[in-house]
């Protein structure tokens, strides 16, 4: 009975497929349209999206620029990224259609086959950034080779990322894996958001454009109005991910309980605990900003926290992890007189001693790198 009732349906569907051609003609991109939705009605409730994008394309000559793979994980720096990346667009493509889909389509090809559907050439594709361009987290690598693999008459930009495989026969081979892949994208640009990253990609990578660009979320600095607040203590803002830890869990504590002895503090990380979707994220961004404008100075080994101390103007102790994304990364800050780097664990107490004395921070402008993100796009397109 189900196999006659979806034979039944297939050939429901052929006939339709038949009336629209007569009706609009083989060649229509009308035809082509309708066609999709004919399909999309038969996929799952995600499809829906789709659906609604295809029947808006039928009656409006613009274009769109797609964001694919946002977070829904816990992490609120990679939140800030997306939410970035909103912004960025809504200031430099103020025409365009910015749609998003969040990672739910990671490991979705029909889905992503079904979306191609619906996109045309002169749509732009965007990769969000973040330091996941590696061997650790392999299911996002290898979401993005097969982004590049099946839209290839596409634009697409992989948003300001770090670089970071092992030296292990396993990220030796995903290494040559992703250069393969990156390289074989007629029009694919890759930003790097700190210095030894860019190195990496340019030795790597033979083909694809390679730029310098700070992490999207600096994007924030020009936008992002601070709420007047009390400030008191140190907030503690370290990682609990073993694996990108710099120090023992020993040498962590003593430190701890060094600046517990001296001053107030509360702890904290930029990693939720929970999921945050879409319609969740700038909450939750807000919770994340408000645990830095309330303390005095900020000890953090993580990016974003890096990042978020500057964007609410809070004076900030950088501890290094255990890859080169801090200790490359805080270069872009060095101009800065609140933001101090601990070579050692144990310079931490007198480096919260000389922050605790910064008044006044400034918060740096770099409108210039994202102006020039957007003209090399521009440029880019304009050669395609």
């Amino acid at each position: 009975m189900a196999q006659t009732n979806i034979q039944d349906r297939k050939i429901k569907r052929t006939r339709l497929k038949i009336r629209l051609r007569k009706q609009l003609g083989k060649s229509s991109k009308i035809a082509t349209c309708y066609e999709a939705l004919i399909f999309i009605k038969s996929y799952p409730q995600k499809s829906k999206s789709v659906l609604s994008l295809a029947a808006k394309r039928l009656f409006s000559r613009k274009k769109y620029i797609f964001l694919f793979a946002s977070p829904t994980h816990g992490n609120r720096g990679d939140q800030l990224i997306a939410y970035s990346i909103k912004k960025w667009c809504e200031k430099y493509f103020p025409l365009y259609v910015f749609v998003e889909y969040d990672d739910s389509i990671l490991r979705d090809w029909s889905f992503l086959s079904l979306l191609k559907s619906v996109i045309n050439k002169h749509d732009l594709i965007l990769l969000r950034g973040g330091g996941s361009v590696g061997d650790w987290y392999i299911d996002y690598e290898y979401f993005i080779r097969h982004v590049l693999k099946m839209y290839t008459k596409n634009k697409i930009v992989m948003f300001p990322q770090s670089v970071n495989f092992s030296d292990t026969p396993f990220g030796r081979e995903e290494k040559l894996n992703t250069a393969f892949s990156y390289d074989n994208h007629p029009d694919f640009t890759f930003y790097a958001r700190d210095e030894i990253s860019f190195e990496i990609a340019k030795t790597m990578l033979k083909r694809s454009k390679v730029q310098l660009c700070p992490d999207i979320a600096m994007f924030l600095f020009n936008l992002h109005a601070l709420q007047p607040c009390d400030r008191s203590g140190v907030f503690l803002c370290l990682r609990t991910d073993k694996n990108e830890i710099h120090y023992s869990n020993l040498e962590r504590n003593q430190i701890v309980e060094t600046i517990a002895h001296k001053y107030s503090v509360r702890f904290g990380d930029t990693e939720a605990g929970h999921k945050i979707f879409l319609e969740q994220r700038e909450e939750e961004i807000e919770k994340m900003l408000r645990l830095f404008s309330e303390s005095t100075v900020t000890v953090t080994d993580r990016y974003h926290g890096m990042i978020s101390a500057v964007l609410t103007k809070t004076p900030c102790v950088v501890l290094r992890s255990a890859d080169h994304k801090i200790v490359s990364g805080i270069k872009w800050f060095e101009g800065l007189d609140y933001v101090f780097y601990a070579e050692n664990i144990d310079d931490v107490p007198a480096l919260i001693e000389k922050a605790m004395l910064c008044e006044n921070p400034m918060v740096p402008a770099f409108s210039n790198y994202f102006n020039e993100l957007y003209e090399e796009i521009i440029n880019e397109q304009a050669k395609g």
